[in-house]
């Protein structure tokens, strides 16, 4: 058998099977109160629809599930999707039997004999159509709970399942709570609505019955079984259940662990798993896409990233689960939980790759300006190639060349960023191909191509004209930290455009280091100055790169709307070279303005090449 999929009852899905087993690589129980609250809410308004005599059909999702070869006596089945309401409907028939035992010892003067029988008959029916199977053949006639949850959850399951007493059950895991929750909270669901306030036995009886109706007759799901993994798989994401989702990152740390069998080596993987789902199920998910762009220098496509990984991440041999090895997925895994924590480190502008004793302060500030200050995120999976070369030299020429690249094409250009990224891709395969075949990567093939783009898309000209059309505005907060790197740029690359500027830029002065993050832009003729000072050809103009340039993070604060000859004062105790430039001007005015505006572009067209 392949594949079967059909729509079920709820006590038909629980009769075909003698044990369903919860592997030992799915999560524990996680529902919380709500999902509870909502999962009695559903039986209630079927239970309300029978009292009325009605009946209400209620779909309770999808349940995947993995049929093992075993003995013919019994058929089992691994739950790959569902473990949470199937658990949650055992808990349901635990509680109806344990207030049903109940209900039978507080009324025992009351109820007759037949009335006994018959409790017992409900009780008996819950208990073996979805609490416990016996296995007579081997004469063991002591009951065994029918749903197997993983090994962390078993003991404590497995007490409160069979009713005993609840003595010694210590909840000492997370899941342990939300399954002693789970009991209470649905117990006292069932003790409200079928044994409260009840005087009298037919009530009870009755409702017993209505519930046993919506049990086996209105709450179906859609059972999908099979034998084949991963058909099972393939059909776990796409399934809408009750509850948390599971991410990209579930399904990978299921399927994975799925494969590893012995405990060593188990044990090992799921450290690893553990330490790469630490952070919220979507940023993992974001950085599982950087690194599969990464790796195979294609872009993931939006739906099923699940398969994608399995067929061209960890390989053939796993996705056929034949032939596989233990120790290539553990590799595998190890080398994802390296190439995310790496992704992790580049998000936050932390320089990755093996630093020498020399590493300038300046260099690693590259990196920071980059993603942070650019925000050009969209380079990480190529920066994550680049660090596997382990050349920090490499590294930092990528890193130099995309800042000066990224500023220019998109910033300031508006360049189509699906050329660019084509660009990184292709990066991304001659990178790991490199690697492979031992062939250096060219950082000045990867500049020239830069360069083409640039040429194509933003040439020298148009360059200009977007410079000059560039302006501060004070809504656009990420506009304003690209002109603060600007600016930095300016000041770090000006000492090679004053000797010429010619091939690529080059910082001469590496221990000058400017954070951008701890720059603050100035306006020279103040933003809002006083009616006093006011001069209309400046207000024009006072937003234009001409009349702003960078101060330490606090200093603009004190300049404010002070004039000129005040602000010049701090200008020319400034540690940078523009701004004691601006204070060597006696005034200000729109001459100024423009002559520092021209200079800035000539300045910029010759920086921002790759």
């Amino acid at each position: 058998m392949s594949l079967k999929c059909d729509e079920v009852k709820i006590t038909s899905f629980f009769r075909q099977y003698s044990t369903l087993n919860v592997p030992r690589y799915q999560r524990s129980y996680a529902w919380n109160v709500d999902d509870i609250e909502n999962f009695c809410n559903d039986i209630k308004s079927c239970l309300d629809a029978r009292r009325v005599g009605k009946s209400q059909h209620h779909f309770f999702g999808g349940l995947v599930s993995i049929t093992k070869p075993t003995d013919s006596r019994f058929v089992e089945a691994d739950i790959v999707d569902g473990q949470q309401r199937i658990t949650t409907f055992v808990i349901l028939a635990t509680s109806i039997v344990s207030c049903i035992n109940e209900y039978i010892v507080s009324k025992q003067e009351l109820l007759k004999l037949d009335d006994v029988e018959r409790l017992k008959v409900f009780s008996d029916d819950f208990k073996t159509n979805y609490m416990v199977f016996k296995d007579k053949f081997e004469n063991q006639c002591d009951d065994q709970i029918k749903l197997v949850p993983t090994a962390v959850d078993l003991q404590f399951f497995e007490k409160l399942v069979l009713g005993k007493e609840r003595e010694g059950v210590t909840s000492k895991t997370s899941s342990h709570r939300k399954l002693d929750k789970a009991f209470v909270e649905v117990r006292k669901f069932v003790f409200k609505e079928i044994f409260e306030s009840k005087t009298d036995i037919t009530s009870v009886i009755r409702d017993l019955t209505s519930i046993v109706d919506v049990l086996e007759i209105d709450c179906t799901v859609i059972s999908i079984t099979t034998e084949e993994v991963n058909n099972a798989y393939r059909y776990f994401q796409v399934l809408n259940a009750r509850g948390e989702q599971l991410s990209t990152g579930d399904l990978l740390r299921a399927r994975t662990l799925s494969l590893v069998k012995k405990e060593k080596r188990l044990e090992k993987v799921t450290a690893m798993w553990n330490e790469i789902l630490t952070d919220s199920p979507a940023e993992v998910e974001k950085r599982l896409r950087w690194y599969y762009e990464s790796i195979t220098g294609q872009q993931p496509r939006k739906q099923n990233l699940f398969d994608q990984f399995m067929k061209n991440i960890f390989g053939k041999k796993v996705q056929s689960n034949i032939e596989y090895s233990e120790s290539e997925i553990e590799n595998c895994v190890q080398e994802l939980r390296i190439g995310l924590a790496t992704i992790k480190d580049l998000q936050n502008g932390v320089w990755n790759v093996k630093q020498s004793s020399d590493t300038y302060t300046w260099n690693r500030e590259r990196l920071r300006s980059l993603i942070l200050s650019l925000g050009h995120t969209k380079a990480i999976p190529l920066l994550l190639a680049v660090t596997a070369l382990n050349n920090e030299e490499i590294f930092y020429e990528t890193v130099a060349a995309l800042e000066r690249f990224f500023f220019r094409y998109k910033i300031v250009g508006n360049g189509h960023v699906g050329e660019m990224e084509k660009i990184y891709r292709n990066y991304c395969c001659i990178l790991r191909d490199g690697r492979v075949k031992e062939k250096p990567f060219a950082i000045d093939e990867f500049r020239k191509v830069l360069r083409l783009k640039l040429d194509e898309a933003v040439s020298e000209n148009i360059f200009r004209q977007k410079l000059e059309e560039l302006k501060y505005l004070r809504s656009k907060p990420k506009r304003n930290e690209a002109i603060k790197v600007l600016f930095a740029l300016l000041e770090h690359y000006g000492d090679w455009v004053r000797k010429g500027g010619i091939g690529i830029p080059v910082c001469e002065d590496k221990f000058n280091v400017i954070d951008v993050k701890k720059l603050s832009l100035e306006h020279i003729y103040p933003q809002n100055a006083n009616k006093s000072e006011l001069n209309v050809e400046l207000e024009e103009s006072k937003d234009c790169l001409g009349n702003l340039t960078g101060l330490s993070l606090g200093k603009n604060s004190s300049l404010g709307r002070e004039p000129f000859i005040e602000k010049k004062k701090e200008f020319k105790k400034s540690n940078l070279r523009t701004n004691r430039t601006i204070a060597e001007n006696k005034v200000w005015t729109i001459k100024e303005v423009k002559k520092r505006q021209t200079d800035i572009i000539e300045e910029a067209v010759k920086i921002f090449v790759p």
